[in-house]
C-alpha cells in the first residue's frame, strides 16, 4: 500500500502521539518525583505556535509542579539559561552556545514575506532595486532577528519600502497585514490559518527559501530535575524533525551568520 502524502502527515503525527505516550507511561513510575519548580524560557512566538499542547500534556502528568514561563528574546534567554536562572529554555537560533551550554537542534522554521492578496505587488518586486511599492514594512519589534535580517536583504539590493512599523506583537501584525497596510517578513507558524484561508499569501523575494533554526538549550553544569527532564523529552518527541538536517544547522539556520546569493 502507497501513502498518499497526506497519510503520511498523518502517519507521521501518530507516530508523534505514541512516543509521546511512551515518555508518559514510562514515567509513571517516578511521578512522585515530578514536584517543585520548573522556569522555563521562550520565545512568545514558540510559546504560541508550537508548544502549547506540549504544555497541556506536562500539565496533565505533572499537576503538583509549580510551573513558570519567562518570555525571552533569543539573546536574553541564551543569558538566563548560563547563568541558571531558567530551567531550561526553547528558542531560535542564535548560531554560538558556547560551555556550559548545550544546544539541541529541534527543527528549523520557514521564513516569508507575507501581505494581503488585496495588495498589486509584482512578482519582481522584492528581486530588483526601485521596483517595491511604497508600502510600510511591519514588525513586532525592530530588534526581532527576521526583520532584521531582511531589513539587510532590502538594504543589500537597494530595495526601498515605505517606513517601518512596530506594532508590538503578532497579532496586531497580522490584522494591518490582512488590511492591507504593508507586508511583513515572518516565520511562517505565524501565519498559516491566515495563509489558508486566504486572507494573507506570500509574497516571493530574492532570499528564496530561508529558515530559522529551533532548538532546545540546557546547561550542563545544572542538575536536571525530574520535571525539566520529562519536558525536555516531550518537547523532543512533539517538536524534532527526523528529517532535519543537523551538520550545518547552526550557521544555515542563523539569520546573523546567513550569507546572501
Amino acid at each position: 500500500m502507497v501513502l498518499t502524502p497526506a497519510g503520511q502527515a498523518a502517519l507521521k503525527e501518530a507516530q508523534k502521539i505514541l512516543a509521546s505516550h511512551s515518555v508518559l507511561m514510562n514515567l509513571k513510575g517516578s511521578k512522585a518525583s515530578l514536584t517543585g519548580r520548573l522556569k522555563v524560557g521562550v520565545n512568545e512566538t514558540l510559546l504560541e505556535f508550537m508548544l502549547i499542547d506540549v504544555i497541556k500534556e506536562f500539565r496533565l502528568l505533572a499537576p503538583e509542579v509549580f510551573f513558570e514561563v519567562e518570555i525571552l528574546d533569543a539573546y536574553r534567554l541564551k543569558t538566563k539559561v548560563k547563568d541558571s536562572e531558567v530551567d531550561i529554555g526553547i528558542t531560535f537560533n542564535t548560531g554560538d552556545y558556547p560551555a556550559p551550554l548545550i544546544a539541541l537542534p529541534l527543527t528549523a522554521s520557514p521564513l516569508g514575506l507575507f501581505a494581503s492578496p488585496t495588495l498589486s505587488i509584482s512578482e519582481s518586486c522584492f528581486f530588483l532595486p526601485g521596483l517595491a511599492p511604497e508600502l510600510p514594512l511591519i514588525t513586532g519589534s525592530v530588534k526581532s532577528g527576521p526583520y532584521k535580517f531582511f531589513k539587510r536583504f532590502l538594504d543589500g539590493r537597494g530595495i526601498r519600502l515605505g517606513k517601518t512599523m512596530q506594532v508590538g506583537n503578532v497579532h496586531i501584525v497580522k490584522a494591518l497585514l490582512e488590511g492591507g497596510l504593508g507586508v511583513s517578513y515572518l516565520p511562517k507558524i505565524c501565519v498559516e490559518k491566515e495563509l489558508a484561508r486566504g486572507s494573507l499569501v506570500e509574497v516571493l523575494t530574492g532570499l528564496g527559501e530561508i529558515d530559522l533554526g529551533v532548538l532546545l538549550l540546557k546547561n550542563a553544569n545544572k542538575e536536571e530535575s525530574a520535571a525539566a527532564s520529562l519536558l525536555s523529552k516531550m518537547i523532543r518527541t512533539k517538536l524534532l524533525d527526523p528529517n532535519l538536517r543537523t551538520k550545518d544547522f547552526f550557521e544555515r539556520t542563523c539569520l546573523m551568520k546567513r550569507k546572501f546569493e
